[in-house]
């Protein structure tokens, strides 16, 4: 796995500011902390949104500290967080990074492998992102 922390804190720049969109589709309404669930749904409710996958990335001094499992939907090239925070204390924004091509399969990682969070410390060694520490925990 560390393998895939690498990849994703190499990638970590690429990531792009989400906010938070409220939105129903018909009678049903979007789930806080079901994201993947949510996607899913939204893709089968109106087949022009597509499913991305992806990490959102939690930096501290432009150096990422971990990646959380994220799903968000795409229509024409822009991308939709339908997910409602799990809090009022929740950011506007949320920093996601679709899963690099390069990386073990999302599913794989996530879905086989319950691995919904990697955690890391970083050193910047020339141009490539190192892994000193590695520690992978499964949200509950």
């Amino acid at each position: 796995m560390i393998e895939v922390a690498q990849i994703l804190c190499k990638h970590h720049p690429e990531a792009v500011t989400l906010h938070y969109e409220p939105r129903t589709f018909g009678a049903w309404v979007p789930q806080p902390a079901k994201c993947h669930e949510n996607a899913e749904t939204i893709a089968k409710l109106d087949s022009a949104f597509q499913i991305v996958r992806g990490w959102l990335c939690y930096v501290m001094a432009d150096v990422p500290v971990f990646f959380d499992a994220h799903s968000v939907v795409a229509r024409d090239g822009n991308l939709f967080d339908f997910t409602p925070p799990v809090s009022d204390s929740s950011p506007p924004y949320r920093l996601f990074l679709p899963h690099p091509a390069e990386a073990a399969p999302f599913e794989t990682i996530v879905f086989e492998q319950g691995q919904n969070r990697i955690h890391a410390t970083w050193v910047l060694s020339g141009e490539t992102w190192l892994a000193e520490d590695l520690e992978i925990k499964r949200l509950d």
